[in-house]
């Protein structure tokens, strides 16, 4: 139990405290993402109407479905950017962990199962903190000038995200009556 405590925190401290520049530039992307955003909202009036989840559903809004072969491919960097940005923030530390003083530290715990036990709790820890990081950028834009609710707003997504009418319409999951 003390190697693996150990392992974990030297993985807290050279994995996510020495790396703050690669979460520094996870969040500068999601406020490009966000401003980007904003930037839609404004051009089609809709400054102070969106909510949380109308930012969530832009940046995690994924690809259209492609129904016939003259459709044009577009491909979401929205949603693939930062995604692919945490993919590398965890899969560099334990590859430049492991080829480097990570090996006497391997060493040292004795196991391999320590160091894999230990690099999987700081890999979803990181995780976590990098949709954190999201979270708190798109609640402090909410607060700001919007409003921090889950609640959809039905002509945000029409327009700016371009989503289906009849889905919206047709979703009592996706959206409620605010009388109700």
């Amino acid at each position: 139990m003390k190697n693996v405590m150990f392992q974990i925190k030297y993985d807290f401290i050279n994995g996510i405290v020495h790396q703050w520049k690669k979460f520094l530039l996870i969040a500068v992307v999601y406020a490009v993402l966000i401003t980007d955003f904003l930037v839609r909202c404004k051009t089609k009036h809709f400054m102070g109407q969106y909510t949380s989840s109308d930012i969530i559903l832009y940046i995690f809004r994924g690809m259209r479905w492609i129904v016939d072969v003259q459709t044009d491919i577009n491909i979401p960097t929205a949603y693939i950017l930062p995604n692919i940005l945490i993919g590398f923030a965890i899969g560099n530390y334990p590859f430049k962990d492991i080829n480097g003083y990570g090996r006497m530290v391997l060493m040292r715990a004795g196991k391999k199962l320590v160091w894999w036990i230990s690099k999987c709790i700081w890999a979803v820890f990181t995780a976590c903190i990098c949709y954190g990081i999201l979270i708190l950028e798109i609640a402090g834009v909410s607060l700001a000038g919007g409003r921090l609710s889950l609640q959809v707003n039905k002509q945000v997504c029409i327009s700016i995200d371009g989503y289906d009418k009849t889905l919206i319409k047709n979703n009592p999951n996706l959206t409620r009556n605010r009388n109700g």
